[in-house]
């Protein structure tokens, strides 16, 4: 398996990526364009995509907005290995995320790599439902 970035020329790729794994709330092409014209996004290849990220980075830390991994996929282990990959790719910065409380899944996957809880969100979604912010600090 591979880590490759992404360019602002590769929104076509995330978008049907983007569709499958979150049916009820894509970015579309639209909101994938934005992202990749200003930030920083990978996908993890085997070697056709089978996962993606999206990140804001700033010289101190970085934000993960979106991770997605291809639901025939999932449940395999693949996005431990993804997030481990990226973390290699930028040892010097600590890295946020917010989840959805109810989310479990993705609340085990991001402790198993060292996210913390650190912060609460209430009524951070549309739906009314709260998030979590996590932290995984820097590797030292």
């Amino acid at each position: 398996m591979s880590l490759k970035l992404l360019n602002p020329g590769d929104a076509g790729i995330l978008e049907p990526m983007d569709t499958s794994c979150f049916p009820d709330d894509p970015w579309g092409r639209k909101g994938l364009q934005s992202h990749l014209d200003y930030h920083e996004a990978f996908l993890w290849e085997s070697p056709t995509p089978l996962a993606y990220l999206l990140l804001c980075l700033t010289p101190w830390e970085a934000e993960i907005f979106r991770i997605g991994v291809l639901p025939s996929h999932q449940n395999q282990g693949l996005g431990r290995k993804f997030l481990s990959a990226v973390f290699q790719v930028y040892p010097n910065l600590d890295f946020f995320l917010e989840v959805k409380e109810s989310n479990l899944p993705a609340l085990h996957l991001y402790e198993s790599v060292g996210f913390q809880k650190i912060d609460q969100r209430k009524s951070y979604y549309p739906d009314g439902s709260s998030a979590f912010v996590l932290q995984r600090r820097k590797s030292e």
